[in-house]
């Protein structure tokens, strides 16, 4: 007879060997169906990177964008139907300030009823895009409500939305009752991208180096169009898709920002990088090969309280990733492949980014960049500490009489007056700022332009304690942080 000792020990043991046995199955994970392509799909890595376009207000918090149809190339050599805000897939991406009221009027010239949603965002319900507060074309009636209340309104809405939230990465999307599957599929979805003072508080890159990156999967006809398992191909009739679709969807060609497997040329620095996956049930494990990390300083509802270093990224349907990967630590000619280890085949690839031998506009190298000098407050010109008075890096001697090597990672005291203001933008009052972990995060990131402290009602410059943490947390993790 077995003891109670020994019960427990075979039940723990059991446990283990089915929770390792799960754990094991999900390196073949699926969350949907593959629907393969009857289109022969192109190479990888020979299409470039699309960018979306930014929106333009009409006029300051206002905007317009049309749901229509157009045909886009995205398998090379054939045209794909889509639908689009602006007939842009993705659509324009909405560069929005937190507290500043936005309207956005969304029309709908389509043949079925939409609903935007404005995902991640503090939105009242009446600009929510709830699934039955249709827009409905004019001269077409309302469908896809089921048994529920439907709201309708003809030819547009306008969709207000207070942006009382935090600076994050949201995106927008049709959200129809029953339908949404099949008209995000088709390509109903674009970038809202929310900016605070924080966010530009903090040396991010930015610009070029500031790049969403929208990932999906999708499946396509021999004519080119879209494949999508739905009941009614109309969309007008029955929702649904076929039986075995009822878990998802899967696509077998791996899109970003609309483009199959694309390729993007980069500086040797560090890029922000906002990845969403809008794809309908694939999940992926996003790596760097031949190797790196991301590093990310934001996720869902905006920046994290410090940065947190990722060797993989596992990232599902909706979720958003707000990551900084640094280009300079690989060699110039380098082909950095971001890959899904989740994926099998072709779907095991998702973009790549050559590394080129040359920094682009914006992107001085942060010791160079510093030296550039203003004249100082008593009229003369001087040099902050670790530049030589060529402006390359080298070795410099504050007025306590420190010495610093611009790569020595030691921190060194901002004197309270004397020193020239650096031409580099973004800076604050050199003469507010004791300590040298600002000029570090300059080392962190190159090119960056931001200000990283916060100014009070009297009109001084101040560190706060979050932006305290979070610098000396990413700044140490490097080996470049200094005096605090």
């Amino acid at each position: 007879m077995i003891s109670r000792r020994g019960f427990l020990a075979l039940a723990g043991v059991s446990g283990v060997a089915a929770t390792a046995a799960g754990c094991g199955a999900l390196t073949a994970e699926v969350a949907g169906r593959l629907l393969t392509s009857a289109l022969p799909p192109p190479r990888p890595f020979t299409v470039p990177l699309p960018i979306p376009p930014v929106a333009r207000a009409l006029r300051p918090g206002h905007y317009e964008v049309t749901q229509r149809a157009a045909r886009m190339e995205i398998i090379p050599g054939t045209t794909t139907e889509v639908w689009g805000f602006d007939g842009l897939f993705p659509g324009p991406t909405f560069e929005l300030r937190a507290g500043e009221r936005a309207t956005v009027r969304v029309r709908n010239e389509l043949r079925v009823p939409t609903s935007t949603h404005l995902h991640g965002g503090v939105t009242p319900p009446d600009s929510d895009g709830y699934p039955t507060d249709l827009v409905v074309p004019a001269g077409h009636a309302a469908h896809g409500g089921g048994h529920h209340p439907v709201t309708v309104h003809t030819g547009a809405k306008d969709y207000v939305y207070p942006l009382e939230q935090r600076a994050a990465t949201l995106w927008y999307h049709d959200h129809r009752m029953d339908f949404t599957g099949p008209q995000v599929w088709r390509g109903l979805a674009g970038f809202a991208l929310v900016r605070d003072e924080e966010d530009d508080a903090l040396p991010l890159p930015r610009g070029e180096r500031d790049i969403p990156l929208m990932i999906c999967d999708r499946a396509f006809a021999e004519d080119g169009s879209f494949r999508y398992p739905s009941v009614d191909p109309s969309l007008m009739g029955r929702p649904g898709v076929a039986a075995a679709y009822m878990a998802g969807v899967e696509g077998d060609v791996i899109l970003v920002n609309g483009a199959p497997w694309p390729i993007h040329e980069v500086a040797p620095a560090r890029y922000r990088l906002r990845l969403l996956n809008a794809s309908n049930a694939r999940r992926y494990r996003l790596e760097l090969r031949p190797g790196g990390g991301f590093t990310q300083v934001g996720g869902d509802q905006g920046l994290l309280a410090a940065p947190v270093e990722h060797r993989s990224l596992p990232i599902s349907p909706a979720e958003r990733f707000d990551v900084v990967v640094d280009f300079a630590a690989y060699r110039p000619g380098t082909e950095v492949t971001v890959v899904n280890t989740l994926g099998q085949g072709l779907a095991r690839n998702v973009l790549r980014f050559r590394v080129t031998g040359r920094v682009r506009p914006g992107g001085d190298p942060p010791c160079r960049a510093a030296c550039r000098l203003r004249r100082g407050p008593n009229g003369g010109r001087r040099r902050p500490p670790g530049c030589s008075i060529s402006g390359a890096p080298g070795k410099g001697r504050t007025r306590r009489g420190r010495s610093t090597a611009c790569r020595s990672g030691r921190g060194a005291h901002w004197p309270r007056r004397g020193w020239g203001r650096p031409k580099c933008g973004g800076w604050p009052a050199i003469s507010t700022i004791r300590y040298m972990c600002i000029w570090r995060i300059f080392s962190c990131f190159p090119g960056a332009v931001g200000r990283p402290v916060q100014r009070t009602r009297d009109g001084r410059t101040r560190w706060t304690s979050g932006h305290m943490r979070w610098w000396r947390s990413w700044c140490g993790s490097r080996g470049t942080g200094g005096g605090t």
